[in-house]
């Protein structure tokens, strides 16, 4: 694949990625059920393109896989209950995660910028608190940190060895949640409308199964801070769909806390990827 053919796909998934926020909010079901039926139909799609699978997944499949089950619901709760630019800039604190949790776990050092960038991204979160003291507002704002945090232990986990397959932790991740969505289904039937099951089959097939499918197969074309930078689309455009077809509006507090979230990451991912390069040209 030409590298400018992998741009393309990445934009794509980027922008598939960012229909999320609507369609969960144009779904009148459970929660656990959206986030259920999504993984299913998305993990049949995943499942097609996967080739075959392993007979057996290691530990840190299993865990990547339990991470990401978590970190699906929680994204889907916190849309529910706060705002959707709270729930996809909360969750896009992952990279900040992965440093603190990098430091705790492995012992790794810090750099000056590290701890700059990670009271810049903490300040701005603080943000999003402000002007939502209600517990529904609150709640989706934690949840919506608590994906975040999954999201990291699963790059964690995934970058621990070469052979741990995302695509595999995704796939094992999709039919957990689906098995522990049916009891929720029953509990809850989903009400069969026009407007909720095509908005589950668009997150299903097109949001987040060929979404995934195309960052997959253009992520080893790209360049690093190609593929740090491409999918900062969907935080961007994850609330301008809601604004446009829903007519959703964020608080100035998270519009300016989105702000130095989004600006604190974006600076950092392209530090780090101008030095992966230098690097890679010596």
């Amino acid at each position: 694949m030409s590298r400018n053919k992998a741009i393309i796909y990445m934009v794509c998934a980027a922008l598939l990625w960012s229909l999320g926020g609507l369609f969960i909010k144009l779904v009148d079901w459970h929660p656990l059920v959206i986030a259920g039926i999504r993984s299913g139909i998305a993990g049949s799609l995943m499942l097609f393109f996967s080739g075959k699978l392993p007979k057996r997944f290691s530990k840190d499949v299993w865990i990547g896989a339990v991470c990401y089950a978590t970190l699906a619901t929680c994204f889907i709760f916190a849309n529910k209950l706060t705002t959707s630019t709270n729930a996809i800039l909360l969750q896009f604190t992952a990279p900040i995660w992965v440093l603190m949790i990098s430091t705790v776990v492995y012992k790794e050092v810090l750099r000056k910028r590290d701890v700059l960038v990670i009271l810049s991204v903490m300040t701005g979160m603080v943000l999003f608190f402000v002007g939502n003291l209600s517990v529904g507002n609150m709640l989706g704002n934690l949840l919506a940190i608590l994906a975040g945090i999954m999201l990291a232990v699963m790059i964690l986990v995934m970058n621990r060895k070469k052979e741990n397959n995302p695509l595999h932790m995704t796939l094992l991740g999709s039919a957990i949640l689906f098995v522990l969505a049916l009891p929720f289904a029953l509990l809850f039937p989903p009400s069969i409308t026009v407007q909720s099951v095509s908005s589950i089959l668009v997150l299903g097939i097109f949001q987040l199964g060929l979404g995934y499918v195309l960052f997959t197969k253009s992520v080893q074309h790209v360049t690093a801070l190609e593929a740090a930078l491409i999918p900062v689309i969907e935080p961007l455009f994850n609330p301008l769909w809601v604004l446009i077809f829903i007519g959703e509006k964020p608080t100035v507090y998270s519009l300016i806390g989105g702000g130095v979230v989004l600006g604190s990451i974006v600076w950092k991912q392209m530090i780090d990827g101008r030095e992966t390069l230098a690097r890679a040209v010596r």
